[in-house]
This record gives C-alpha cells, sequence and structure tokens, in this order.
C-alpha cells in the first residue's frame, strides 16, 4: 500500500473506527524514529559539527544553521551560524540531539 493510499483511506473516514489505534501507532513510531535519529546524531557528532535544526519550538528556529559547542548525554550547545540578532544569537542555547540534522 502506498503512502498516499494509506492517507486517502483516512481522510475519507475508512478508518474512523480505529483513528485512536492508528494515531497511538504513528506517534509511538515517532518517538522510536526520535530515539534513533537522536542515538545516530550523537554518535556522529562533533564539537564543531554544522547542521540544521528541526523539531523545536518557537517554530521560527526549525531551519536555523548551528553549529555544536558542547555535547551532553542527550543535550548539546549549540551557536547560531548567520542567525539575526536575538535572544539565542548572543550565546547559543542547548537543544536536544535529535533536533539536529547533521550536514
Amino acid at each position: 500500500m502506498e503512502t498516499r493510499d494509506i492517507c486517502d483511506s483516512i481522510l475519507v473516514g475508512d478508518n474512523d473506527d480505529d483513528i485512536e489505534t492508528i494515531s497511538n501507532a504513528l506517534n509511538e513510531r515517532r518517538r522510536i524514529v526520535r530515539a534513533i535519529r537522536g542515538a545516530k546524531a550523537r554518535s556522529e557528532m562533533r564539537i564543531g559539527s554544522e547542521g540544521t535544526l528541526t523539531g523545536l519550538s518557537p517554530k521560527y528556529l526549525n531551519g536555523m544553521r548551528v553549529r555544536v559547542s558542547t555535547i551532553k548525554k542527550t543535550r548539546v550547545g549549540i551557536t547560531f551560524v548567520d542567525a539575526p540578532p536575538d535572544r539565542f544569537s548572543l550565546g547559543g542555547t542547548t537543544v536536544p540531539a535529535q533536533c539536529i540534522i547533521l550536514d
């Protein structure tokens, strides 16, 4: 079954009786993918590595270029590359490792 077929089936209501089960399965899969992405990112990440932010709030941070400055167990200290002046660009911040997609 193609992704488009699954989405169409959900949108037309073919699976309304199972909508909570589908939602729970998607949330669980999302959690697993994040954990895998985080583990992979931490294993490949080095101080000075550059990447792009994703999955953060506030949303305007997503897509910004960052440089890794420190590495902890699950969080990474970052500084922004080419960031407009705001509260984060002055001294950087920390984010979950899985929220950085390395180049």
